[in-house]
């Protein structure tokens, strides 16, 4: 019997000092995993990376009474029972920590003797037939079920080093396995993380997410998905009722790739998605559909919120579902933030700084989390100038965005060329308003800043809308959308030019120019079919657009009075052809509006009144004797009853 307790002290303390799966204090003080690499036999690679002293756990002190030692030497237990297993039948759970709960101070005397002179013990009750070996402990890896104690990894003998002191909470936090690099960057906390690449979307869908797929649970069958999301290099014609999400949404939020988000791509890498982009497709094709396709799409899109989800798919389905929100939805600044928050997460906003790879599809998914990148800086900029707060994504986490959507324009059309003009645009918005900011005295400055920010608009115009030869990939009957969105911009700063001098005939000529040139893009969208599908975009753009032309009424000529009814009459007709006869979308709430400042101006000019003080301008009014040209067209609009009750006008606006 002597004999085999020699032999398990052995096998025992040499697997203690061989087993690399042990953790040292500071990793297991905060409960991460201890790795090591190959060759690294004196320290783990979090000790080297923070400077931190690689020590062995402590061993737990035996509680209660102390050792008692016989006159020859000898320990004596009074008690000790071992797990009665073979080698071969020894189940997993008892591993190296089983038995080392087992034999509680008794493994610890064992431990702290060296193997060559190990005292004889006196045991009671050993009748098991034989103890695991070590060749069967050195395969099992199961953590202590108990807490063993350990020091703080700042503590004396695992200080941080000077060099270094900022550690990595996430690195505690979320021991995932990603690599550790022992060359980190020494820089302020917020940048002192492990070097990243953007994250690329993958082409897995659990089961779970397959389950609530809209064609497994027979909401439309597979025909009609593919209807939806079929892809067609050129638009059909605007009369076709099967409005296609490529076709005719995609490039106004420039978002998905037509070659990527196949139909069957989206059913295989992201339910969210799929769902998102059939529902808002079935708003204008099937609204039979739209209804029950929406509401299953929120459910998936906030179950995946809540659950954690970050992914290219989940960010993809926040931005399309909130451009075709509903009419009175105010959520979209709070959850474009939360898509925004989910981008810097899979670390977006570090650039690419390799070429795409020569694989087709592997570059478009690499392509796919750039676009959604720049679409969400986009949103952030047109909500933060809609609501007047600050944006959240930096400039300088964006690539060049010309430079970027030249890059790749070999893989064929795309919608990048039009991001990229959109993207520039929301620049000088950015640095206009940064002028506006600053709070200018002189007027002289600010009529400079005024000349230098138009000359950058014309720039962008003579650079991306050349009807005779557009730049490489860019559609220029696409693109009516952001050519009106250029021009109300420069309108926004003619509109500066004439708070200076509101009476000049000059200065209001020139604002008039702008909007007669942005009545005709209405014009155009209409024509096209993309007004009724640009939702608040549009909204915004017309009502601003109708309010300056209500306020400079009253301060113009009378040619120039005949020009502003003439120019509202066609954002009216034009809306109103939108609308159809919907009521709760949004060219039905522009054209109402529109109806609005119409009759208004009509009663006004009638009865003499001038314009309220708080419209900024001066008190410039027509006599009540005088009945000019314009009058005979207003006329019917002044006995137009009001068509808002019952109705939401007031909530939208």
């Amino acid at each position: 019997m002597s004999a085999i307790v020699p032999s398990l002290t052995n096998d025992i303390a040499a697997s203690t000092t061989t087993r690399s799966k042990l953790a040292c204090a500071a990793c297991r003080q905060n409960k991460v995993r201890c790795l090591r690499n190959e060759g690294l036999d004196h320290a783990c690679m979090r000790c080297l990376r923070y400077g931190l002293a690689c020590t062995p756990p402590a061993i737990n002190k035996r509680r209660g009474r102390p050792r008692r030692e016989s006159s020859n030497g000898t320990l004596n237990v009074t008690s000790f029972s071992p797990p009665l297993a073979s080698s071969s039948s020894l189940e997993p759970a008892h591993s190296f920590w089983s038995i080392d709960r087992s034999l509680g101070h008794f493994n610890q005397d064992i431990l702290s003797s060296s193997a060559g002179n190990i005292p004889t013990i006196a045991t009671h009750n050993f009748n098991a037939p034989i103890l695991a070996t070590s060749s069967t402990l050195q395969h099992m890896d199961a953590k202590p079920p108990f807490p063993l104690a350990e020091s703080s990894p700042l503590s004396s003998e695992a200080e941080a080093s000077g060099a270094n002191r900022n550690l990595d909470l996430s690195e505690y936090l979320d021991p995932a396995d990603r690599p550790i690099h022992l060359a980190g960057p020494n820089a302020p906390f917020f940048l002192n993380y492990t070097p990243k690449s953007p994250t690329v979307e993958v082409e897995e869908n659990v089961l779970s997410e397959s389950r609530d797929d809209p064609v497994h649970l027979m909401i439309l069958s597979e025909a009609e998905a593919l209807a939806l999301v079929k892809l067609y290099v050129h638009a059909p014609p605007v009369s076709s009722l099967n409005a296609r999400f490529h076709d005719r949404l995609n490039h106004l939020v420039a978002v998905l790739d037509y070659k990527l988000h196949t139909l069957a791509y989206l059913r295989r890498s992201s339910t969210v998605l799929f769902t998102a982009v059939i529902a808002v497709a079935s708003k204008f094709s099937r609204p039979d559909l739209h209804h029950i396709l929406l509401s299953h799409a929120q459910t998936l899109l906030t179950r995946s919120i809540n659950n954690g989800v970050a992914d290219v798919a989940v960010v993809q389905s926040i931005m399309i579902l909130m451009y075709w929100k509903l009419p009175a939805d105010t959520s979209s600044w709070r959850k474009i933030g939360i898509a925004i928050r989910m981008g810097y997460q899979l670390y977006w906003h570090v650039s690419r700084k390799q070429p795409l790879p020569d694989d087709d599809m592997a570059a478009r998914k690499i392509l796919n989390a750039e676009r959604t990148w720049m679409c969400l800086f986009c949103f952030d900029r047109s909500l933060s100038h809609m609501y007047g707060l600050p944006a959240a994504i930096q400039p300088n986490h964006m690539m060049d965005p010309a430079n970027w959507a030249r890059e790749h324009t070999y893989i064929g059309p795309s919608v990048d060329v039009h991001l990229a003009s959109s993207i520039e645009l929301c620049k000088l918005k950015d640095q206009w308003r940064a002028i506006c900011d600053s709070n200018p005295q002189s007027s002289a400055y600010n009529d400079a800043a005024l000349d230098s920010v138009l000359a950058q608009c014309e720039a962008l115009l003579s650079r991306y809308w050349r009807k005779e030869a557009p730049p490489a990939g860019f559609e220029y009957e696409k693109e009516h959308v952001g050519l009106w969105s250029t021009l109300d911009f420069m309108l926004v700063l003619k509109r500066h030019y004439l708070e200076a001098s509101p009476s000049d005939p000059i200065r209001i000529d020139a604002c008039l120019s702008f909007a007669s040139r942005i009545t005709d893009e209405i014009d155009a969208v209409a024509n096209n079919g993309d007004l009724e599908i640009m939702q608040d975009t549009s909204s915004v753009m017309a009502s601003s657009l109708t309010v300056l032309l209500r306020k400079m009424f009253h301060l113009s000529t009378l040619t120039q009075k005949n020009l502003i009814i003439n120019l509202l009459q066609h954002i009216l007709t034009a809306y109103t052809r939108a609308a159809g006869r919907e009521h709760n979308t949004a060219p039905a709430y522009v054209a109402r509006f529109v109806q609005r400042t119409l009759k208004a101006i009509g009663m006004e000019s009638k009865a003499g009144s001038p314009m309220p003080e708080q419209a900024g301008f001066g008190n410039h009014m027509l006599g009540g004797d005088d009945q000019p040209d314009f009058m005979a067209q207003l006329q019917q609009f002044m006995v137009l009853p009001d068509e808002t009750t019952g109705l939401n006008d007031e909530d939208y606006w």
